[in-house]
């Protein structure tokens, strides 16, 4: 299987992320799998390709006029760009320049893309960093390492996702800690890999938001048991204004939020998928489903 990857990266904290953590975690991934990979990076200042296959493209960074919709715009553009440019029969892989990626992914795409699954979904939990953090993410870890960092470094938003103790309007994502176990929820999962089989994908918002609604059960391929671990990097005061405030995280506050941001089929879906992030065992919550009914009642 042949993949097609890009990393993109414009502004001076995505540009030092991916040049320090992002690139030389996928070049660690692409060594373990001995994965046929070929990286193409979209950055508003030259980024090396430290020994990966691929190429540096240009790019002028989006307007500040209007940075969160401009933003949307660029990486939507990106993702079609690089979806269209995959050979056909070969994966597109979606990068972001602020996640850092266990050394296991490309592996596990190759087996599910093997076993007739289209798309390769998962999420990356939200971790500290900053100038001085208190520690970097581990470069080249297994899955259960760079997630465990990632859950001892979390980031105050994903703190805020945690049902019964966070404070949020935006919630999306709902983190079940249940001491040694923990299971993450989300309605926005990332489509990772992404089979070029001709199909004609269109999707109004990030990849994230509603792609996956191009795919059927059986064609999606879930991280959801510590097969890789994803780490989001964000510095401490990324998006406040959407944490640390509003209700406090429960069952029904998650069920307004679905309700009134009407989520689709694929959202759903999405979101009854448990993520593990530390533990093992049986990650099914009666919360979960009883969010879910409430949620489709309306």
């Amino acid at each position: 299987m042949h993949f097609h990857a890009v990393i993109p990266a414009w502004g001076e904290r995505c540009v030092a992320m991916a040049r320090q953590y992002v690139i030389p975690s996928v070049k660690a991934a692409i060594q373990y799998a001995g994965a046929d990979v070929r990286l193409i990076i979209y950055s508003d200042r030259e980024l090396s390709l430290d020994g990966i296959d691929g190429e540096y493209r240009s790019l002028t960074p989006p307007s500040s006029a209007n940075p969160v919709s401009n933003l949307q715009g660029a990486l939507r553009n990106l993702h079609h760009w690089t979806i269209a440019e995959a050979p056909p029969g070969s994966a597109a892989v979606l990068f972001n320049a602020d996640t850092v990626v266990s050394r296991e992914f490309f592996s596990f795409a190759a087996e599910a893309l093997a076993r007739g699954r289209k798309v390769v979904a998962a999420t990356a939990l939200r971790a500290l960093i900053g100038p001085r953090p208190p520690s970097s993410p581990p470069i080249g870890a297994v899955a259960a390492d760079l997630l465990e960092w990632a859950w001892n470094n979390r980031h105050p938003i994903a703190e805020d996702c945690v049902l019964g103790r966070g404070r949020t309007t935006f919630p999306n994502t709902v983190i079940l800690d249940r001491g040694p176990n923990v299971v993450l929820h989300s309605v926005h999962l990332h489509p990772f890999c992404i089979v070029n089989d001709g199909r004609v994908l269109k999707f109004k918002g990030t990849i994230d938001d509603d792609l996956l609604a191009a795919y059927s059960d059986d064609e999606v391929g879930y991280i959801a048991n510590g097969e890789v671990g994803f780490a989001e990097l964000s510095p401490p005061g990324f998006k406040s204004d959407q944490y640390g405030s509003g209700p406090r995280m429960s069952v029904q506050s998650v069920v307004e939020f679905g309700r009134n941001s009407k989520w689709m089929p694929c959202h759903i879906r999405n979101f009854r998928q448990p993520i593990a992030i530390r533990g093992v065992g049986d990650w099914s919550h009666p919360y979960i489903e009883q969010i879910v009914q409430s949620v489709a009642k309306k």
